[in-house]
């Protein structure tokens, strides 16, 4: 890998995104499903609650982690919390409405003052032999960043502190270099290398951390499979 500019820390960690949990409601209630990710650069375990009931596999989430799809009631207001699992201090909240039958990730960010994302999720099957890949900038560094699948940008486009590109199509591969890039200076940047991408498969590419970061808030790639 070449020098940088400025030092960086490429950390990997790949996720599955578990299957969906039965909810305690009956079958005649609508559902959509949620992926909780745990982003909050101090570090620390997580519990998340949605209108104060836990969270399946959302009880002392660690850092970088995520809950799978877990079902959530549709069509009504719930509050999605993410709490501090050592002091039960609640760190953020948010009010959302879900769509029946539709996928979500919801994920926390930040240290002070912390953000929480909701996102759409595009689970609809890539054309043969690709796989799909989107990227969510979690960094609160002020540079948009683009995002590289081996030589396919994926993200034309520079993306800022808690935005979420497009879904792009990338053939699949079992071995391709992971590059998320400051497109004015290209010496800032975070890789992952021998990534794998399975044909019909989708992925998040998650970028948290700063450039001046040090601990769990260095610079650090994280790929959510998403199916």
């Amino acid at each position: 890998m070449k020098k940088l500019l400025i030092p960086v820390l490429a950390a990997a960690t790949i996720i599955s995104a578990a299957s969906c949990s039965k909810s305690s409601s009956g079958p005649s209630t609508p559902q959509a499903q949620v992926l909780y990710f745990n982003a909050w650069l101090a570090g620390l375990q997580l519990n998340i609650t949605a209108n104060t009931t836990a969270v399946p596999n959302g009880t002392n989430l660690g850092f970088l982690k995520n809950t799978g799809y877990q079902n959530i009631t549709a069509g009504v207001a719930e509050d999605i919390a993410f709490i501090y699992a050592s002091t039960t201090t609640k760190l953020i909240d948010t009010t959302v409405t879900f769509t029946a039958s539709t996928h979500y990730s919801a994920f926390v960010t930040g240290v002070s003052p912390l953000a929480q994302i909701v996102t759409s999720d595009d689970l609809t099957a890539p054309a043969a032999g690709m796989a799909k890949v989107r990227f969510v900038n979690l960094s609160p560094d002020t540079v948009g960043y683009n995002l590289y699948v081996g030589a396919n940008s994926v993200t034309a486009t520079s993306v800022k502190y808690r935005g979420v590109s497009a879904y792009a199509s990338v053939p699949a591969t079992s071995s391709a270099t992971v590059l998320a890039s400051d497109p004015y200076s290209p010496p800032i940047q975070t890789t992952l290398s021998s990534q794998s991408f399975g044909a019909g498969k989708i992925y998040t590419v998650v970028l948290t951390g700063q450039t001046t970061g040090t601990g769990s808030a260095v610079n650090t790639l994280t790929i959510i499979n998403n199916n």
